[in-house]
């Protein structure tokens, strides 16, 4: 079975691979007019270790131009998916490189995270990604289509992927059913993951990095070319340069698909709920999808931001009653600020205590694991024996009495990821960053006298806020190690 990861490294213009036997055994990369093939792995690959971290068990996924294998984080002591370029020009290569840069410097809790970038012993680039345990949408799709109601949750996280892209300049160019993970979320609520940004367009790289970059060389696209895959691209897509009307474009026809199962005809529309009849499809998504696919730029959605913001007053509108609204019994769950394979974390609403929090849930699969469940204790457990500004505040820390499962209620704080201060005409000035640094390396000196190695700082990790004055938070301490000095010092 294909991997959801081991789509075609597409390109604007990719010419054909050389036929015929090639020059040398399968052990060595062969080249010829710029074309390289590199040994088709497979199992061969069992046991070999990539950036001595992740130790790969086994093929997954085979796609035009790429394998993917499940691999062992030894770092993160949880899975990857490992994707090997097998093949492919110059370009190709390029793109492939550029796909991993990408995905490594944009977070958002419903893109697929880049876990690190690298090459193989014998020169083949690869990418460590985020393990997606979960259906693309297209898969679901073959059992017909979804629930309307199901359909705007999902659409209205990929419009919130799609509007975090478009914010530094990137275009996905192939929204699509089978570019969307669906995963089960921690509360019961489906969490999508949009993957694969092989054929992305970046309007301006330094927005996407910072200093120290050095942009790739590019082909344009020229005009009468197409990039995408038909049907969901605009119709103008061989007329002009790619804006985020391509991808509100996509999401329409995505949502259209997975309501009705068929794609709608340009310039033809077809109401959703003529096809579907018995679907209860309401007026406003009607009118939504009609207008995010028409056939004029003008007449379209014209940003993702928009999409997503007309999705959630349908899903509000339109809730079903049936479904808890609170957790716990006293949490209202608001957003998703951070998804992983292991957790999610929601902006959430405490009735109770009258104050918004960050709400931390340890997932489904997670809790099947003694080790997950006792480093998820012990994060608890440090938030509450460590006081200091520069840290998260624990409120609470328990199981949910109906789901049996486990949370950390904490503090919100306040700020945007350091990662987006590393982006040329974004940085934080020279005092601004002595400032951070200082809250952080007091935030450490806290935890180092109370025995506890934080060891996993990042850009992710760390929280700025440029108030009146500019602050710092570090963050998740899911990693920590907790040494003999703190089980001395912490009762």
């Amino acid at each position: 079975m294909p991997s959801l990861y081991a789509g075609k490294a597409m390109t604007d213009s990719t010419p054909t691979p050389p036929s015929g036997p090639p020059e040398a055994p399968a052990m060595t990369a062969h080249h010829a007019k710029g074309w390289t093939v590199f040994p088709e792995r497979g199992e061969d690959m069992a046991g070999a270790v990539l950036g001595e971290r992740f130790e790969v068990e086994k093929r997954i996924g085979r796609g035009g131009m790429a394998e993917v294998f499940l691999s062992k984080d030894l770092l993160l002591h949880g899975l990857a998916a490992v994707k090997v370029l097998r093949e492919g020009n110059t370009d190709a290569r390029r793109r492939f490189s550029d796909e991993g840069r990408l995905l490594a410097n944009l977070r958002d809790p419903h893109l697929v995270r880049v876990l690190a970038v690298g090459e193989t012993e014998d020169g083949a680039p690869y990418m460590a990604l985020e393990y997606l345990d979960g259906p693309s949408l297209e898969g679901r799709l073959r059992g017909g289509p979804l629930p309307w109601r199901e359909v705007v949750d999902l659409a209205g996280q990929v419009a919130g992927a799609l509007a975090a892209l478009h914010r530094v300049g990137v275009i996905h160019r192939d929204v699509k059913p089978s570019n969307i993970v669906q995963l089960d979320g921690a509360t019961g609520r489906p969490v999508a993951k949009l993957i694969d940004l092989g054929i992305a367009k970046v309007l301006d790289w330094s927005r996407v990095q910072g200093g120290g970059f050095t942009t790739s060389w590019r082909r344009k696209t020229e005009i009468g070319q197409v990039v995408g895959t038909h049907g969901f691209y605009p119709p103008e897509a061989a007329l002009t340069e790619a804006d985020p009307r391509y991808d509100t474009y996509g999401l329409g026809v995505t949502i259209y698909q997975l309501c009705t199962g068929v794609l709608p005809v340009p310039g033809e529309y077809r109401p959703m709920r003529e096809l579907a009849p018995k679907a209860g499809i309401p007026a406003e998504l009607e009118a939504l999808v009609e207008a995010a696919v028409a056939v004029l730029p003008e007449d379209r959605v014209a940003s993702a931001e928009e999409f997503a913001r007309r999705l959630e007053a349908i899903r509000v509108a339109h809730a079903d009653e049936a479904t808890p609204h609170l957790f716990d019994g006293c949490y209202e769950l608001l957003e998703v600020i951070g998804a992983g394979a292991k957790a999610e974390v929601y902006r959430a609403y405490h009735r109770d205590a009258g104050r918004y929090v960050a709400l931390k849930l340890l997932s489904v699969k997670a809790q099947a694991k003694p080790e997950e469940r006792l480093r998820f204790a012990r994060e608890a457990r440090v938030m509450g024996a460590v006081r200091h500004a520069a840290l998260p505040e624990l409120v609470e820390c328990r199981t949910s009495a109906k789901r049996a499962q486990p949370y950390i209620s904490m503090s919100l704080v306040k700020g945007k990821r350091a990662g987006e201060f590393c982006i040329a005409g974004k940085t934080l000035a020279a005092a601004e960053v002595v400032a951070a640094g200082r809250m952080l390396a007091g935030a450490l000196v806290a935890l180092h006298e109370r025995g506890v190695l934080h060891r996993d700082i990042n850009s992710s990790n760390v929280l700025i806020d440029r108030g009146r004055e500019t602050t710092a938070t570090l963050i998740d301490v899911g990693m920590a190690e907790l040494t003999d000095k703190f089980y001395a010092t912490v009762e």
